[in-house]
């Protein structure tokens, strides 16, 4: 009796010891996958169907890469901050968004009920991929789809994009704007000439000018007839001839490659809290 007692007195111990662990670990198992959602459509914008497509699709981006393409659509972003850009910044931190010890990711948020959109990036590698003249370009990507509510469009072009900078960061030529440093790039042959000219223009100029003030009451002489004294030449036949027309062409240069020596990338704005953002309407 004293086992059979004994024997319940530990299974029930056990019980104790197992149930909340079970719960704890179903707990977790739902965080975690509330935190891998690459996609979560709150505003009930998209169908099943098309959430699923987006998911996988930004799956295999964010793993090829090693930084999360993310979306989440909203009513109001008023639930979450004070602006569209805070709200972005404390959905991504609450969900744990971003891969590796850096949490690198992109965040497109849309708030449906003023329509207001964000662009937020978190992490080096994103930073990197993700500049701000690249998240502007991103923006004029996707922003014509959400224009006539084509939503789910809209977010491919978003998906598909993002991955196209990735890629180019990855292979060391991320999208950017260049901005050309004067004092160090070494001054090309036509801009030489160009400065070696305006000295004697201005000297050519300068002369012009004294000879005009001199000439002022010189008449102009509209035809070679006019220089001729009269009564000293005869000519049977009177015909301007062109022997010969000179045309000069110059060429336009072509527009500077991007990447081209002595210039640096316009970059990213990051602020304190380690994100950079890019705004608007849609």
């Amino acid at each position: 009796m004293k086992k059979k007692l004994s024997f319940a007195l530990l299974l029930s111990l056990l019980l104790c010891l197992v149930l909340p662990l079970s719960a704890f670990a179903e707990t977790l198992s739902a965080d975690t996958s509330t935190a891998s959602a690459l996609v979560t459509d709150e505003a009930g914008i998209l169908s099943a169907d098309e959430v699923e497509r987006l998911e996988r699709v930004a799956a295999q981006v964010s793993e090829q890469y090693g930084c999360g393409v993310y979306i989440v659509t909203l009513d109001d972003y008023r639930s979450y901050g004070s602006n569209v850009e805070s709200a972005a910044e404390a959905i991504y931190r609450a969900r744990g968004m971003g891969y590796g010890a850096e949490k690198n990711g992109i965040l497109l948020l849309l708030s449906m009920n003023d329509r207001d959109y964000d662009l937020a990036a978190h992490g080096a590698a994103a930073h990197t991929a993700f500049t701000d003249y690249g998240k502007g370009e991103l923006a004029d990507s996707f922003l014509p789809y959400f224009g006539r509510n084509d939503w789910a469009g809209g977010f491919e072009k978003y998906v598909n994009n993002a991955a196209y900078l990735l890629q180019r960061a990855a292979e060391g030529d991320p999208v950017d704007i260049i901005v050309y440093d004067h004092e160090s790039e070494p001054m090309s042959p036509i801009m030489k000439l160009l400065l070696s000219l305006v000295p004697a223009g201005l000297i050519s100029g300068g002369t012009c000018l004294g000879m005009r003030g001199k000439m002022k009451n010189a008449k102009i002489k509209t035809t070679a007839e006019d220089y001729v004294v009269p009564g000293s030449l005869h000519l049977s036949v009177n015909t301007d001839r062109f022997l010969r027309t000179t045309r000069t062409v110059v060429k336009d240069p072509p527009p500077e490659s991007r990447g081209g020596g002595g210039g640096h990338s316009g970059g990213t704005s990051i602020n304190a809290g380690g994100f950079s953002h890019h705004s608007g309407k849609f």
